[in-house]
């Protein structure tokens, strides 16, 4: 029985690495990181890096994955900060 239990464990367990695994194989998620990219860009006008890091953070709604979404908002956030949209830049974090 507990070999039956372990087995069941592992298979369980593995069918959640090969979703989260699909989905950051994603074209969306490709689009995620380069909008992160632009929107770190220092090159860029600070108007395009927010508009940026705002599309990085839709898609990564859409995603639906924490890490990503977590991660996209601390870009958006930046952006905001050195914008100086101080009160948005509350409001995220």
């Amino acid at each position: 029985m507990l070999k039956y239990s372990t087995i069941f464990v592992l298979i369980f367990f593995s069918c959640f690495k090969s979703v989260s695994q699909q989905v950051l194989k994603s074209s969306e998620y490709d689009s995620i990181i380069k909008y992160r990219y632009i929107s770190d860009d220092k090159a860029e006008s600070l108007d395009r890096r927010l508009k940026y890091a705002k599309k990085a953070v839709e898609l990564s709604n859409k995603l639906k994955v924490d890490s990503i979404i977590l991660k996209s908002n601390r870009t958006l956030s930046f952006a905001y900060l050195i914008n100086g949209e101080y009160e948005k830049f509350k409001n995220i974090n």
